[in-house]
């Protein structure tokens, strides 16, 4: 039998005329998973993926808004290897009025006790504007805890759908208001030249993401510790679908990219190289845009840097279009074209000349403007037909990235 303890999680409870922030603690007690299912990959001898599903009761419930948890249901997915696991899934809970809450969770580690992470995904009924996060903290216990102790994979595989798929909340994470996207979990392959993790994020909200932001931490064996950032911007591929829809290479393009954006609901693999020998791996998602402009944050200098980049691109946009123009405006300047590639090129030059403390243009999307321009110009087309195209393009370029290099933000530490 899997017990759940549960401490101070935190959570914003969002009625229709009221807001408040409150910690809640509380047991959930699952029986054994039905149906579960474990399958050996094949690669290696110990390496098994599974799902498995449980039943489960709160022994202690969580009090939200005056209503209590009653029951719930965990579904949750295990990927084994030797003393290592991973595991994510998703719960819903039954209060006693009815109401519904969903929660995302994930874990990694071995033995009879766990440690993870969750999230409130939404709700219904009063439930339905519910925010907050924590961590939980589990443990196996009668039977099932003394086959654990004896160390058997066997009943490491048996226990671990059941143990570590049905723990969803205990101390708080909670600091502020939660993303509309979080890293549900990470799949770690040593046997991929170079090692690969792949970091599983899923879009809670309802809205749809254009960019998000990752802060890594890596531990290996030796001891060595490696904190980054990736950040993934989709506003290329969002732009790029824009040019392409309804022509011929719209269906190719949408076979590889979609739309560009990842859907509400959606989820995104982002596939990450490390180093050999890997023995903790820690990926937080900390920003967060959004196709109507807006951002949520828990990392300000990231988003600053994604605004800064965004605003560096538009500011290149208008340093082209302007400079197109005033060829263009030049009725006897036989050689517009030519005359463009050259005055984009040299604003280039200049900039990538200077020092900078700030990225304020984009020297390479200059260069790649001018370059393309010259090449217009050595082709027997009608020269200021094919200038005035790519003036066209900069101008509709610039106009959606000029609302997503002025973000908005809406969750997060104001």
């Amino acid at each position: 039998m899997l017990r759940i303890f549960m401490v101070a999680a935190a959570v914003l409870f969002c009625a229709a005329t009221a807001s408040a922030q409150t910690k809640v603690t509380g047991t959930d007690q699952c029986g054994k998973p039905d149906p579960q299912q474990m399958i050996p990959v094949g690669d290696r001898p110990d390496h098994s993926l599974g799902v498995a599903q449980s039943k489960c009761t709160w022994t202690k419930p969580l009090e939200i808004g005056g209503d209590k948890s009653k029951e719930s249901v965990s579904t949750a997915t295990l990927d084994v290897t030797g003393d290592s696991d991973h595991t994510g899934g998703i719960d819903v809970t039954t209060m006693e009025s009815g109401d519904k809450f969903f929660v995302w969770f994930q874990s990694s580690g071995p033995g009879k006790q766990g440690k993870g992470t969750w999230g409130f995904t939404g709700g219904t009924g009063k439930l339905k504007g519910i925010k907050g996060k924590g961590t939980y903290t589990c443990t196996v216990s009668g039977e099932d805890a003394k086959l654990v102790q004896k160390g058997s994979s066997m009943a490491r595989r048996w226990l671990y759908p059941m143990g570590l798929s049905f723990f969803f909340f205990a101390v708080p994470l909670w600091g502020s208001t939660p993303l509309g996207a979080v890293v549900q979990t990470w799949n770690y392959d040593p046997t991929h030249n170079p090692p690969l993790v792949t970091v599983k994020i899923v879009n809670y909200s309802h809205k749809d993401i254009t960019a998000f932001n990752i802060s890594i931490k890596e531990t290996y064996a030796n001891g060595h510790v490696y904190k980054h950032e990736v950040l993934e911007d989709f506003l290329g591929k969002i732009i790029a679908f824009k040019e392409v829809q309804g022509t011929a290479n719209e269906a190719n393009f949408r076979k590889y990219y979609g739309d560009g954006m990842l859907h509400a609901g959606a989820v995104w693999d982002e596939q990450l190289p490390v180093q050999p020998e890997l023995t903790d791996y820690q990926a937080v998602l900390d920003v967060v845009t959004y196709m109507d402009g807006t951002a949520e944050s828990t990392n300000d200098d990231a988003l600053g840097r994604i605004i800064e980049e965004r605003q560096a691109t538009v500011n290149s946009n208008r340093i082209a279009t302007e400079i197109i123009k005033s060829a263009l405006a030049e009725a006897n300047d036989t050689t517009p074209a030519m005359t463009a590639a050259r005055k984009i090129q040299e604003r280039a030059t200049v900039w990538k000349a200077q020092q900078h403390t700030k990225l304020d243009l984009d020297g390479v999307l200059l260069e790649s403007v001018a370059n393309e321009i010259k090449i217009v110009s050595s082709r027997n087309v009608n020269k200021r037909d094919a200038l005035k195209q790519i003036l066209d393009r900069e101008e509709a370029r610039m106009s959606v990235l000029s609302v997503h290099a002025a973000l908005v933000k809406t969750g997060g530490p104001q």
